[in-house]
């Protein structure tokens, strides 16, 4: 059992047993979820003074599966957290360069997008040569910085992104083929930085008014995309690496009887981009650039990803019910006929879903994060999974 206060953020690593949560007074927290244990805990600002504390507890990632890191003979004491001056994490990822080629892998599955013929030009390093500080990471976003841990030298990296842009940052995605990050601001800019020299490349301007709220990317015939959502809700899609800035397709029009949109997602398989807005449920054919279906739906899921497992129906969809009590199994398009349920929380003695990711390469494994922790459930019956309580 692990106490924390409320977990406001979580990742799951594609190949090694772990998960890292942030919580709410700044803390986070790694664990080997195969053996039950913390393998790491501490706090965002603790690498702003080098003390003992910051990496007391690295041992314990030597025991754990996948590690290659330094050897220690460090002391274990309790992880620091500074009460006064806590950093509010907003968001947090796992990013190594086996986090992006399990991305790519994930596309080449796809029968409508074709990411395999990557444009090497369009990549200034292969991921071998990443800048160290970021080739084992854990990624922080809090209000007005970017940190990332390295999980093998245990070095922080501090990138004040007030001060390099101006803005705040509300969003962050990663490229498959190339070494650039993205990251949606409030001012409604999208910023590129490459990973291996941490400096600011191209600025997207232009799509949006007001805050990027979310931002997902793919591959398509060698060409690099991203589509960036606002609060303004529009939604466009930009070509990172074309000369010019304008964005490549608006889809703004194509929802302009919605307005909020709750959560956007990719069907890699289908290259459909998945939205649900506060009146309805749209796809959106990113390869063709049009609409593929729309139906209403009004508040009924807070959140949607793909799931393509391969014991239900092909190109599946995912969702969180907006009475986050339960997540339901979709076609494609999202058809009702075609919803049954996966998970119940009352079955699991948890009143609320916050929110949920499947294993990206193990899809039954679902995580879902709750008011008491985070809880892991297995579709397949011979996985018994654990639970982590993270708050008193």
């Amino acid at each position: 059992m692990f106490r924390r206060q409320n977990v406001v953020c979580f990742d799951v690593h594609p190949n090694k047993p772990w998960l890292v949560a942030g919580c709410a007074d700044s803390s986070f927290t790694v664990w080997d979820y195969s053996l039950n244990v913390v393998i790491y805990s501490g706090s965002v600002g603790e690498h702003e003074a080098e003390v003992a504390e910051a990496t007391a507890s690295r041992r314990n990632f030597e025991h754990s599966e996948g590690y290659q890191g330094p050897r220690t003979t460090d002391k274990v004491t309790e992880p620091w957290n500074d009460a006064k001056n806590p950093f509010n994490i907003k968001s947090i990822f796992f990013y190594d360069k086996t986090v992006r080629s399990t991305r790519a892998l994930v596309q080449s599955n796809s029968y409508r997008l074709a990411p395999d013929a990557v444009n090497t030009a369009n990549v200034t390093k292969s991921s071998e040569s990443l800048l160290q500080d970021w080739l084992n990471a854990i990624v922080f976003i809090t209000d007005n910085h970017v940190m990332s841990l390295n999980y093998v030298t245990h070095e922080w990296r501090d990138i004040d992104m007030a001060a390099v842009l101006g803005k705040q940052v509300i969003s962050f995605e990663y490229f498959a083929g190339s070494s650039m990050v993205a990251f949606g601001c409030s001012d409604g800019s999208v910023r590129l930085f490459d990973t291996e020299t941490w400096t600011p490349t191209r600025r997207l301007t232009g799509g949006h008014s007001k805050a990027v709220t979310r931002l997902v990317s793919y591959e398509h015939r060698g060409v690099s995309y991203l589509v960036s959502v606002g609060a303004d809700f529009n939604i466009v899609i930009w070509n990172v690496f074309a000369e010019d800035e304008e964005a490549l397709i608006d889809f703004t029009a194509a929802i302009k009887t919605s307005k909020e949109v709750f959560d956007v997602c990719l069907n890699y398989a289908t290259g459909e981009l998945v939205l649900l807005t506060n009146r309805e449920i749209v796809v959106l054919d990113v390869v063709e650039g049009s609409l593929s279906t729309r139906f209403p739906s009004k508040r009924e899921f807070l959140q949607v990803l793909p799931f393509l497992h391969n014991g239900f129906p092909g190109n599946s969809l995912i969702a969180l019910t907006s009475l986050q009590t339960s997540i339901m199994l979709l076609d494609a398009s999202g058809q009702r006929k075609e919803r049954q349920v996966l998970i119940e929380a009352s079955h699991m003695n948890i009143s609320h879903i916050q929110t949920f990711k499947c294993h990206p390469l193990s899809p039954n494994l679902i995580f879902m994060q709750s008011v008491n922790g985070i809880y892991i459930e297995s579709l397949e019956s011979h996985w018994i999974a654990p639970s982590f309580d993270l708050v008193d």
